[in-house]
């Protein structure tokens, strides 16, 4: 049986659902540093075949220009990567934006 786990990270905002947390503003700008290695463990854990990750950064300014989903391949030592850009007209993906996937 196949495991798949399917995440919404949130941009690595680290916020844990409290309303008065979306107040701290400053987390839109930078994740807090440990949280990457709180996520790495946490899938680690769970020991997926494969991994769905909605709202990750990949260059962004609030994670410090780093690919994030580049990082995350490495740490569970996965063989394989593919991500979509939220801005495909920006990318050199875009070709893939106008193709339909059947």
């Amino acid at each position: 049986m196949v495991r798949l786990i399917l995440y919404n990270i949130e941009y690595e905002e680290g916020l844990p659902g409290h309303w008065y947390d979306y107040l701290k503003f400053w987390r839109i700008l930078s994740s807090p540093p440990e949280l990457n290695q709180k996520l790495i463990d946490f899938l680690k854990k769970l020991n997926p075949d494969i991994v769905a990750l909605i709202e990750i950064d990949k260059g962004s300014f609030r994670s410090r220009y780093k690919d994030i989903p580049q990082i995350i391949e490495h740490k569970l030592e996965f063989t394989s990567l593919v991500d979509w850009v939220k801005y495909p007209f920006v990318s050199f993906l875009r070709i893939f934006h106008l193709v339909p996937i059947l």
